[in-house]
């Protein structure tokens, strides 16, 4: 939906609004002849009460009211308020309601020259000219002022606020004349530089407001057209319209590369990067430059690894090397030697792991400071994997060392270095002592740290992720077509993808229900536990006596059998743990795609309490999970209380909501470029 602001909240896209209808309503001619019939009077801003007959119940923004006093401010007071008699002798508000907030505001600055409008200084004195009807009338006008205003047609605020661009002022004084956002007078001025044409396609309603924000990712006008004009049927949808315009160009958001490189040294080097105002999202228009830049800062870091370990030559690329495919015919990779600890590192590691082990303890504790124990706990973490990495890297024999090389690559955003590579035509292949395999799986050792959720152990990753997975496997052994849709991707990678599938028939499958158990033993008695469980025992009760030794027995069975049996087993071997949260935050995301095979919902599966979620986070991720499911007074309460009754709160208020933490749902896809913000409090007075 569109995001430039408008005088009422739009049920469809940015439209002119149709002529009105030539016979009014009898509530409008009962309100022209209430209006008319209206004593006109000056009243003193004190004597006005903010009663609740106004019916705009949605609460009025501060940015909206100190907007509204800037327009007050400048041009003055231009509609007069609406109000009925109290019977306290005050005059109630029910059309105004944001212009007599605005004026509060202004007599509550300090300093006189910020309240001083045309007519004098706001203050309890201040006066304001009102229409005075009855409190029924009041009612009904209050009614149609909100739900029926007319608003503004997007061009001309685009046609208005480029006018008043080319006299001179700016964004800031354009919104503050007429009561709009600083920001929403930029996104119009960006759209007053697109093609002319399409402007006025826009101003006769040929082109909706959300389809030219699509087309204004590009600045050619020419290009703008061509992309319009070539779009036909759902290729005129703005996403469809965003994606024609960026052709050639790459996002920079969550951009590993750029990250790496930095964006000052892409566009030192020529790169341009342009911002989308609708979107926030930046563009780059150089990828190819952008991998060059990559490449070569990828490559001085090989050097340097190689000149400081004795390696024979460096590499630096894009892609991290794979031991198949292309990979696989010029370049040969070791499998890591076991590190060579010192006494000082083997000492050092002992006292990490015990410090760790302390540390996980504590995280059960009712008042634990989880934020400050994940801190250190990661900290622990990392130190014990930069020993363990020196102690790997010193390992690598001298004759290894004098033939081999270090490939150093980018892999979701971490920096990767692959030690002991040879180059096969070289014909030095000689592996390290000890490995026998021929072609020994990499180790891949990253320089940052992997991402993790905030304020998630990894004793607490690894239960959520686990009883994810339990709960997909209790749904995917009852679904035949899923499940050996699954299983047979699975033996085609090891078919087509790697040489190392042999035969006869070696297929890999291990049971993994009893570990997710043990990884999260509150997992244990849950629905997916249960009837897990049950099918179970079921199977184990319809296999013949020593049908161990051979299959014959299987093909007596109706194939509807076999393959539910087949399903069952397949499922079973589901393993989506995992120790941290990816880089997007979520914990066992990697099931995602087969959740949505399954038409998946873990809510129908799964319930946060306090032993398995609650009462390991920290209070404060208490509240915030609260606020999200809507129970913003317990949201509050949870923050005073010990962390066990907390957590017992959150367990309860919580429990039916369907609530579920953000980091176990499945990635939302992206949502449309604009973004509606239309509200009637974006009115000027």
């Amino acid at each position: 939906m569109s995001n430039i602001e408008s005088k009422a909240p739009a049920t469809a896209k940015a439209t002119r609004p149709a002529k009105s209808a030539t016979k009014k309503s009898v509530v409008a001619e009962n309100i022209d002849a209430a209006l008319a019939k209206a004593v006109r009077k000056t009243v003193t801003l004190g004597r006005l009460e903010l009663d609740g007959l106004n019916v705009r119940k949605k609460k009025t923004s501060q940015a909206s009211i100190e907007g509204l006093a800037a327009s007050i401010r400048a041009v003055g007071l231009l509609q007069n308020l609406i109000v009925f008699e109290m019977e306290n002798g005050q005059f109630g508000v029910a059309a105004g309601e944001r212009r007599t907030l605005a004026l509060r505001w202004l007599m509550g600055r300090e300093d006189d020259a910020d309240k001083t409008t045309l007519d004098g200084i706001v203050n309890a004195d201040y006066p304001v000219d009102v229409l005075i009807v009855s409190k029924e009338m009041a009612r009904i006008i209050s009614l149609t002022e909100n739900s029926q205003r007319e608003q503004m047609h997007p061009a001309d605020q685009v046609f208005a606020f480029r006018e008043m661009s080319a006299e001179g002022r700016t964004p800031a004084q354009i919104g503050a004349l007429l009561g709009f956002s600083t920001r929403h007078v930029q996104k119009c001025l960006r759209l007053a530089t697109m093609a002319p044409v399409l402007l006025n396609a826009l101003a006769e309603d040929a082109i909706s407001l959300d389809q030219l924000q699509a087309l204004s990712v590009i600045d050619d006008h020419r290009r703008q057209c061509d992309v319009w004009n070539n779009a036909f049927g759902w290729k005129k949808e703005p996403r469809h319209l965003r994606d024609a315009a960026l052709e050639g160009e790459v996002s920079a958001k969550n951009n590993s590369q750029l990250a790496f490189v930095g964006r000052e040294t892409y566009e030192a080097a020529g790169g341009s990067f342009r911002l989308d105002l609708f979107t926030d999202e930046g563009f780059l228009s150089e990828p190819a430059l952008l991998e060059r830049l990559v490449r070569e800062k990828l490559h001085a870091l090989a050097q340097t690894v190689a000149a400081d370990e004795g390696w024979s030559w460096a590499e630096g690329r894009i892609a991290t090397l794979k031991t198949w495919g292309e990979d696989a015919e010029l370049y040969r990779i070791h499998a890591d030697p076991l590190p060579d600890f010192t006494d000082e590192e083997q000492a050092e590691i002992a006292r990490l792991e015990a410090r760790l082990a302390e540390l996980d303890a504590k995280f059960e504790a009712e008042d634990a400071n989880t934020e400050a124990l994940m801190t250190e706990s990661d900290k622990g973490e990392a130190e014990i994997e930069r020993i363990t990495e020196r102690a790997t890297a010193r390992a690598w024999s001298q004759a290894v060392r004098r033939t081999g090389g270090v490939v150093v690559s980018l892999c979701d955003g971490e920096v990767v270095i692959q030690r002991g590579v040879s180059l096969r035509a070289s014909g030095s292949e000689t592996p390290p002592e000890g490995d026998d395999n021929g072609d020994g799986a990499a180790t891949f050792r990253t320089t940052a740290l992997e991402t993790k959720e905030k304020g998630l152990s990894a004793a607490l990753t690894t239960c959520l992720s686990a009883e994810r997975t339990l709960a997909v496997m209790g749904a995917l052994v009852q679904n035949q077509t899923v499940a050996l849709a699954l299983h047979t991707h699975s033996m085609a990678l090891k078919v087509f993808s790697s040489r190392y599938a042999s035969s006869l028939l070696k297929t890999d499958l291990t049971p993994k229900r009893s570990e997710l158990i043990t990884k999260s033993p509150v997992a244990e008695g849950s629905r997916a536990d249960r009837q897990l469980g049950e099918l179970h025992a079921q199977w184990e009760a319809k296999l013949p006596q020593d049908w161990q030794n051979d299959f014959s027995w299987l093909l007596t069975w109706d194939q509807t059998e076999v393959l539910a049996l087949l399903t069952y087993c397949v499922g079973l071997s589901l393993d989506g743990v995992q120790c941290w949260a990816t880089q997007d935050g979520k914990v066992g995301g990697e099931l995602t795609p087969l959740e949505h095979a399954l038409d998946f919902n873990l809510r129908d599966w799964w319930q946060p309490t306090k032993a398995n979620y609650f009462g390991r986070i920290s209070k404060e991720q208490m509240s915030d999970a609260l606020v999200d499911a809507g129970k913003v007074a317990q949201a509050a309460s949870v923050l005073k209380m010990k962390k066990g009754d907390a957590a017992q709160l959150a367990e309860d208020e919580l429990a039916g909501t369907e609530w579920v933490p953000e980091c176990l749902l499945p990635a939302r896809p992206e949502a449309d470029a604009a973004d509606d913000i239309a509200h009637p409090d974006n009115v000027a007075a």
